[in-house]
Formats: structure tokens, C-alpha cells, sequence
């Protein structure tokens, strides 16, 4: 009465939902003819508006908040039983009345799944093709063979782009891939081009439009992705990730591998400034457990981590991805992409490696201009590409040391939090600060995210006398 004064059914009935209003939600006989009348109602969603009382049956708790956060106390609990004619005395007590009522749940259910399995077998015979289909998508498995029709990159190109010619070439051959965006498709490149938007006039569209709703749309891609035949995903800039968080959360706890696009990955976006320019973001979400986070460096980067996205099931992933351009550094063998593998050596020097320089995504380009003016210093340095931490870690403790073998000093690179870094790293060029409004360039440049503040960061991992001054 204080805390929530709207009208609820006023809003929903505004949007066209069905409303049904209750005096007494105690009332069971009342409830179960609400729900058949919700149930009956099936062009469009109902809401029943349910009054109940807190703490019902107990004496001094009752219509409190006392009885929300805390145990009743073994004293109101034997009174409440007697309040609603409970014997007193029994610890756990179930009527057998109400074991009778959930045991006859057992038949249904068998015969439910019987008249179920009967109808997924005639399917089967009926149209064999589709129902291995179904089977498919049910099990969430890929169809076989389609890195090959996955788009190749060799010149430069914003990783969101090359995100959604990705998509494009998803959408043929996976038809359960659909998504869309909290109001930014076209900045998050996630509209399927030969698809319209899902409507009631147009059911079979792959488009969502889920408006300025961030949370509920990361919590609507989490529900079809938990029904199962669909793999959803869900976009917006990497700072509004904030707003999907608690989705994401649950996501992970419960397993679901939801997918989400983040576009606007750094302060490299420009001119929106600091309020849209993430610096935590990163470091946070890979502090989340069971979330794979991926930053591709390039082009071919960006559909190897859409590839181990979509073959990861035990859990969300979500990308991060550049607004501006970034130059192809990497591999365009998509299906054997060493991305797979989480990081990798991009580049290692002629010279012996005196120094690693450890990457993620926009970052990786301007290590490698660091990697040649040390070559031209007589400084030999390795350039790792990591676009996936957690894919890294799943990997053996061989291969991890032969990307960063631990006799070498590392130090990474990302415009963003330098939290969580040193895991990996004795030294790290990163931003710790809100970023500023300016052209792109001109903010990773002033922030010290360039080739040759990177390479006398790299230098003074080495001895002194070999440091320049």
C-alpha cells in the first residue's frame, strides 16, 4: 500500500491482456476457475490479479513482514497448525488425501508421454527429414559442415560487422538461430536479413524487436533457449550488459546456453563518451561463473567464436565486439581456427621471445605493430591473441604453458579494467579510469592503448640495463 500503489491490471488491460480480478486469492475453488479461464483464453496472455495474505493461519505473524525473512519459531508453528486444523504434535504431516491427488499425477503422466511418443513416431514416418530435424535442434547439435559456408575476412572490418555477415550465413543453415535487439539492430548488425520480425501477422519471423528492454530481453532469450528446438540470442552495447546482468546470472547458474552480442566493446567507440564507453564491463562479466566471454581480434576471429558459441551448451556465452575497424591478423581457416582453443600464438619472433604481449580483440593489432619496432630494438616479443579466458583454461596444462610459458615475462593489453589480468600477466597497459569523449583513435591513443606506449610497457618487464630509459 505504501511501496506499490499503480493499478496493475489497469497497465495490462492498456496492453491487451486478458485480466482476471479476485477477491480472496485463498480462495482455492475461485483460483482453479481462474486458471481455466486463463487457459481458455488463447489469443493472447492473461494475468490473474490474486490477493493473498502473507503468513496465512499464523496467529501473530500473520499480514507481517515478520513472517516473510524468518522461520515462524517452533511456538507459531504449533499454533498456526492448530489455526488450520493441522495436528499439532506431527513434524511433517501430508494428508492422504493430497498424496492420493499427486500420485494420480503418475498415470497421467504416463499416458501423456505415451500418446506423445506415439505421435513423435507417426511424425517420423511421415516426414522422416524433418523429424530428424527436430531430433536435431532437440539435442542441440549443428548441422554437420557449416564452417564452410562461413564467411572469410582479409582486409579490415568492425568485428560487429563481421558478426552479422556471420549471422547471415548462420540463418540458412541453422533455422533455429533467431534474436534480435534491445532497440540497436542496426548498430549491433543482429537482423537476419531474410526473415521478418516475429509478429502475430508474421509468426514464422526470426527478428525480435524487443525495444529498450534489456533485462526482459535477456530473460525472454533465456526462456526459449531452457524450452529447447531454439538457440536465441539477444544484443545490445556492452555497457547496457549491466541492465541484462541478473539474466545473465541465471543463465549460468542454470546452464542455459543463452547467447549474447555486445557491440561497443571499448573506449574506441568515440564521441558517445564515457557514459557508453565500458571499462568494468569485461573484467566483470569474466568474474561470473560459467560464462564464456569471447573478444575476437578480427574478422575470421569473430566466426570461429560464433562457431564455439554455438557449440557450447552447458552454458551462455556472450561476444564482444568492436564499432570500429580492426585489420585481419588471423587465420582463415574458420573450422580449425586456433581461436577454438581460447588463445594461441599469433605471432612469435624471429629472435628469441624476451617478452609476451597477451591480447584481446581490437588490442591484438596494435601488439603486433608493438612486437616490430622491439624486433627493430632487438627485442624479440610473442604476440597471444586470447579471446576466450575460459576456453583457455579448459585447455591442457601443456598447451597453456606453450602459449605463455611462465619463464618468460607477459604483459597484457586490453582498453579496459586491468582487474583480473594477473592471473596471466606481471604487467598490464589497460585503462583503470572513465574514458572521455573524442574520436576513437584519439581516446585509445591519449589512454596509452597504442603501439608505442605498449612497447616501452613491454620493455620494462626486462632487466634494467636492457630497459630503454
Amino acid at each position: 500500500d505504501i511501496t506499490f500503489t499503480e493499478e496493475v491490471g489497469g497497465r495490462f488491460e492498456a496492453l491487451n491482456w486478458q485480466v482476471i480480478r479476485l477477491e480472496d486469492g485463498m480462495n482455492v475453488d475461485r483460483v482453479s476457475r481462474a486458471l481455466d479461464e486463463a487457459i481458455a483464453e488463447t489469443a493472447r496472455p492473461s494475468l490473474i490479479v490474486c490477493p493473498t495474505q502473507i503468513g496465512f493461519g499464523s496467529p501473530n505473524k500473520a499480514g507481517k513482514s515478520a513472517s516473510h525473512g524468518a522461520p515462524l519459531g517452533e511456538e507459531e508453528v504449533r499454533l498456526t497448525k492448530r489455526a488450520l486444523g493441522l495436528p499439532e504434535d506431527t513434524a511433517f504431516w501430508v494428508p492422504e488425501s493430497v498424496l492420493d491427488h499427486f500420485r494420480a499425477s503418475l498415470g497421467r503422466g504416463e499416458t501423456w508421454e505415451s500418446e506423445w511418443t506415439e505421435a513423435l513416431d507417426a511424425y517420423g514416418q511421415a516426414f522422416p527429414r524433418e523429424a530428424q530435424e527436430l531430433a536435431r535442434t532437440l539435442r542441440r547439435e549443428l548441422p554437420v559442415g557449416i564452417a564452410v559456408d562461413l564467411p572469410k575476412f582479409d582486409s579490415k572490418i568492425a568485428t560487429r560487422a563481421a558478426s552479422g555477415k556471420v549471422i547471415q550465413a548462420l540463418a540458412g543453415p541453422i533455422p533455429e538461430l533467431l534474436g534480435g535487439s534491445a532497440d540497436l539492430a542496426e548498430s549491433n548488425n543482429t537482423w537476419i536479413a531474410q526473415s521478418p520480425s516475429f509478429q502475430p501477422t508474421s509468426p514464422e519471423g526470426r527478428n525480435l524487436c524487443f525495444g529498450v528492454r534489456e533485462h526482459a530481453m535477456a530473460c525472454a532469450v533465456n526462456g526459449m533457449n531452457l524450452h529447447g528446438g531454439l538457440r536465441a540470442y539477444g544484443a545490445t552495447f556492452l555497457i547496457f550488459s549491466d541492465y541484462c546482468r541478473p539474466a545473465i546470472r541465471l543463465a549460468a547458474l542454470m546452464h542455459c546456453p543463452s547467447l549474447f552480442v555486445f557491440t561497443h566493446d571499448s573506449v574506441g567507440l568515440g564521441e558517445d563518451g564515457p557514459t557508453h564507453q565500458p571499462i568494468e564491463q569485461l573484467s566483470s562479466l569474466r568474474a561470473m561463473p560459467n560464462l564464456f566471454v569471447f573478444r575476437p581480434a578480427d574478422g575470421n576471429e569473430t566466426a570461429a567464436c560464433w562457431l564455439e558459441t554455438l557449440r557450447r551448451t552447458e552454458g551462455p556465452s556472450c561476444l564482444a565486439l568492436t564499432r570500429q575497424g580492426v585489420p585481419a591478423v588471423s587465420s582463415e581457416d574458420i573450422e580449425r581456427h586456433p581461436a577454438r582453443r581460447g588463445a594461441y600464438v599469433l605471432h612469435e619472433p624471429e629472435q628469441p621471445a624476451k617478452v609476451t604481449l597477451l591480447a584481446t580483440g581490437s588490442e591484438v593489432a596494435p601488439c603486433l605493430e608493438a612486437a616490430r619496432i622491439l624486433a627493430d630494438r632487438g627485442r624479440g616479443a610473442r604476440v597471444v591473441s586470447m579471446p576466450c579466458c575460459e576456453l583457455f583454461e579448459e585447455q591442457d596444462p601443456e598447451y597453456k604453458e606453450s602459449v605463455l610459458p611462465p619463464e618468460i615475462p607477459t604483459l597484457s593489453v586490453e582498453a579496459g579494467a586491468t582487474w583480473g589480468w594477473s592471473k596471466y600477466a606481471q604487467a598490464h597497459v589497460g585503462i583503470d579510469r572513465f574514458g572521455a569523449s573524442a574520436p576513437g583513435d584519439v581516446v585509445m591513443r591519449e589512454l596509452g592503448i597504442e603501439p608505442e606506449s605498449i612497447a616501452r610497457k613491454a620493455e620494462s618487464l626486462l632487466t634494467p640495463e636492457r630497459a630503454i630509459r
